[in-house]
């Protein structure tokens, strides 16, 4: 078996929620996965151990993988400096604006872009829709038109990343890992490392100033 592996992209909204801060230390923690998963199915001698016969019984032999080995270390190499890049954008005064590459960032845009385009009726920059109790409650995994919710665009950042959606009468939040809650424009300006003035049209009432946007950064994929 090849020692080098390639897998497609697997840099989402979801990883970038949880800390991966690149598409290289994401796809490149992934191909761990995925290779050690080959490794196992194919028999080829490397990843998880078989056991053996010996005098003393059966005994547990490791099995080295030198692919997996490689790309850990790469993996805890770009981990290592998406974290330097996190303490110099703060000491610098640029987070989070400078946490991504404009590709990345790019990369962040367009999958809001396909996901609106793919939920007709769903983004609408007025906030969360009504809901017939006057409580909302959307959880990743939910489908925001069988729950009778629209969504900012914001909101959809957010839902996108895993995060679930509360609303109730004049507020809104998108409530994280162990229950914590986050404002959600905050959060979404975060995770698609805006600006300043990026924020402000992210939020803009006006649902074309908030798809200009999103269609100025998705032009950086191609870059």
């Amino acid at each position: 078996m090849s020692d080098t592996i390639s897998v497609s992209p697997v840099f989402d909204l979801a990883h970038r929620a949880n800390g991966s801060l690149s598409s290289a230390q994401a796809d490149t923690a992934a191909a761990v996965v995925v290779h050690a998963r080959q490794c196992a199915a194919s028999g080829a001698g490397c990843g998880p151990g078989k056991a053996v016969l010996t005098d003393d019984g059966y005994q547990g032999t490791y099995a080295y993988c030198p692919a997996v080995t490689d790309l850990d270390r790469r993996a805890l190499r770009h981990l290592a400096e998406d974290r330097h890049r996190e303490q110099r954008t703060r000491s610098e005064g640029t987070w989070p604006q400078g946490l991504l590459s404009p590709a990345d960032q790019g990369t962040l845009a367009q999958q809001v872009l396909d996901w609106i385009t793919a939920h007709p009726g769903i983004h609408d920059q007025r906030g969360l829709g009504a809901h017939p109790f006057g409580l909302a409650r959307l959880s990743k995994d939910q489908d925001p038109a069988a729950a009778g919710v629209t969504l900012t665009a914001a909101a959809i950042v957010c839902h996108l990343a895993g995060y679930t959606l509360h609303t109730v009468p004049g507020h809104a939040h998108a409530i994280g890992s162990y229950g914590i809650t986050h404002p959600i424009h905050a959060t979404a300006s975060r995770l698609l490392a805006l600006d300043a003035d990026q924020a402000r049209r992210l939020h803009h009432p006006d649902p074309d100033e908030t798809i200009g946007l999103l269609d100025e950064l998705a032009a950086h994929t191609a870059d």
